[in-house]
């Protein structure tokens, strides 16, 4: 082969395509993701972090049709409850007296506001132990024109309102929230809120100070990408 027919078959002989893969980043996991919400609305993260996800539709179908979580030791646990009140505290602008409108709690992070008590210790037919609010003040709005939403002058209060975390019925899964929630975080099933509650007690936060404080963030569900905690 000649000097020139060599180079010329150098020079034309089709170079190998290199492809530079790029490392596939792991996905994000529902703790991970729950992590960054923390973060973007300026809500503390700790040790034990308990959280709503309120959906705000058919609120007068009297439903329990929210989430109540915690996120622990990198797992996040999701359980059916209710963030809101009941049709009937609703129609009965709150209870306890008071008919200035029922309590909801606004969204947002609230500081401290639980310790594990007795929800309801006067009263031996509902009385049980679950998270009560004898920590911090909570801000909730009242919903004075009895209509399921926040209006422009529905009042804004900050104060002591045994705003609790409790369960429903003991012997099953309530479907109606009746007269369960007047403002309380209410889990619809038992066994889940028996699971929830030895978490809780479990751990180290608890175990080393059983008056410790425990924080709730409450989210609306449109500030989330449901999916990415499991949710269809």
């Amino acid at each position: 082969m000649s000097f020139f027919k060599s180079l010329f078959n150098t020079l034309t002989k089709p170079k190998k395509q290199i492809i530079t893969v790029k490392p596939t980043m792991p996905e994000q996991t529902s703790y991970e993701y729950l992590q960054s919400l923390y973060k973007q609305y300026g809500a503390t993260w700790n040790e034990v972090n308990i959280f709503g996800i309120r959906n705000e539709a058919d609120q007068d179908k009297d439903i329990f049709n929210d989430y109540i979580g915690l996120a622990i030791n990198g797992q996040v646990y999701l359980y059916k409850g209710t963030c809101d009140p009941g049709k009937y505290w609703t129609e009965q602008g709150g209870c306890c007296g008071d008919k200035a409108g029922v309590a909801h709690m606004c969204l947002g992070f609230h500081s401290k506001i639980w310790q594990v008590g007795i929800h309801l210790p006067n009263n031996p037919n509902v009385a049980h132990e679950a998270l009560i609010q004898t920590g911090n003040t909570v801000k909730i709005w009242r919903d004075k024109h009895r209509d399921y939403k926040q209006d422009a002058d529905d009042p804004i209060e900050v104060g002591y309102f045994g705003i609790n975390c409790h369960r429903s019925n003991a012997n099953g899964v309530t479907l109606n929230i009746g007269l369960w929630s007047a403002g309380c975080q209410v889990f619809s099933g038992p066994v889940n809120f028996l699971t929830f509650m030895n978490l809780i007690k479990a751990s180290q936060s608890y175990q080393q100070n059983k008056k410790y404080c425990f924080s709730y963030f409450l989210l609306d569900n449109k500030q989330i990408d449901l999916q990415k905690l499991g949710i269809s």
